[in-house]
C-alpha cells in the first residue's frame, strides 16, 4: 500500500512539474515587441480582415458576372407572367409588356396574344420571397410613378 502511495505521489510531482513549465512563456516580448500571444492575435487578425476585404469583393463580382450585371426585369416579367395566368381563364396565353420597375414595386401591361381580349395593368410589389402580384385588371388605377 505505502509503495503505491508512494509511485501515486511520484507521478502527481511530474505531472505538476510539467503543467508548470507550460510549452513556452507567451509573455517573452518577440518581434516588434509583441508577445507569442499577440503576434498570433495580429496575424488573425489580419488574415481575416484581408479574406473579408478580398472574399466580398471577389464574391460581388462573381454575382454580376454571374447574372451578366443585369437588371430584375427577367424576374419581374416572369412573375407576372405567373401571376396573370393564375388570375386567368385556363388556356389564355400572355406576354407582358411596357414593364416598369420602381424600387419594390412593378407595374407593366399584360396583352393577350391567342385571343382578344383588353389589355390589363400589372401590379407587382417585391417582398422577402421575390416578387408578388397585387393586382390585374382593366379597371386599376395604374400608380402615379408609372410612365410606360
Amino acid at each position: 500500500m505505502r509503495k503505491l502511495a508512494i509511485l501515486f505521489l511520484s507521478v502527481l510531482v511530474v505531472a505538476l512539474s510539467v503543467a508548470a513549465l507550460g510549452c513556452g512563456d507567451s509573455e517573452t516580448p518577440g518581434e516588434n515587441g509583441n508577445t507569442a500571444e499577440e503576434q498570433y492575435e495580429l496575424g488573425y487578425l489580419d488574415g481575416y480582415d484581408d479574406g473579408y476585404e478580398d472574399g466580398y469583393a471577389d464574391g460581388y463580382d462573381d454575382a454580376l458576372a454571374e447574372d451578366g450585371g443585369q437588371d430584375e426585369t427577367a424576374e419581374v416579367e416572369a412573375a407576372m407572367l405567373a401571376f396573370v395566368k393564375q388570375g386567368s381563364v385556363e388556356g389564355l396565353e400572355f406576354e407582358i409588356t411596357d414593364i416598369v420597375i420602381h424600387g419594390d414595386d412593378a407595374a407593366g401591361i399584360a396583352v393577350c396574344t391567342n385571343e382578344e381580349h383588353e389589355n390589363a395593368l400589372v401590379i407587382m410589389e417585391k417582398g422577402a420571397a421575390g416578387w408578388y402580384g397585387v393586382d390585374f385588371g382593366t379597371g386599376i388605377e395604374a400608380p402615379s410613378w408609372y410612365q410606360p
